[in-house]
């Protein structure tokens, strides 16, 4: 007997690296470090055992610039996918400072059409790495029946390594 794969709900993954990143992120590690300092505590969301911003770095004049870029590129994928022309976007933002041991819970961002992550820090080759779940609901009405947990079925994802990144989200806007 032959099965055949067919892959009818496919999810896209985006991805870039900007030219100037080097530069670029150790400027952001910069302003990362400046609100941890501010906040030693941060905010208790999606992050365990490491460090979350308020998701309000849209907001801050010391992230205008990456907050640009990512919105620059979530234009060129709109476009790519045919959205209306001059679509506008609402850009929500946070950072997570995630030493080794740390992980996050599995989260949904609702009502968005692009979720994203920019990592500002990596160091190869101890790099962990992102997991991705398929974001329709019906696939989380069921937990896999499993003998031993893994990376794709685990709840939390644990980090084994700092890492310095920043997750955002966006979703579409009718210009008023």
């Amino acid at each position: 007997m032959k099965i055949i794969s067919q892959p009818l709900f496919p999810s896209v993954v985006w991805t870039t690296l900007l030219d100037d990143h080097k530069a670029f992120n150790s400027q952001l590690m910069n302003q990362v470090s400046a609100l941890q300092d501010i906040d030693p505590r941060g905010v208790d969301n999606t992050n365990v055992k490491g460090w979350q911003s308020p998701n309000t770095l849209q907001n801050l004049p010391a992230f205008e610039e990456i907050n640009r870029r990512i919105l620059q590129v979530c234009q060129r994928i709109g476009e790519s996918l045919h959205f209306k022309s001059g679509q506008a976007y609402h850009l929500q933002a946070w950072a997570n400072v995630s030493p080794p041991g740390a992980s996050n819970k599995i989260h949904y961002h609702a009502n968005c059409h692009f979720s994203g992550v920019y990592y500002i820090s990596l160091k190869a080759p101890e790099c962990g790495s992102i997991y991705f779940r398929d974001p329709r609901v019906a696939s989380r009405m069921m937990t896999w029946p499993v003998e031993q947990i893994t990376d794709f079925t685990a709840e939390e994802i644990p980090v084994f390594f700092k890492i310095v990144d920043t997750f955002f989200f966006t979703r579409p806007v009718s210009p008023h």
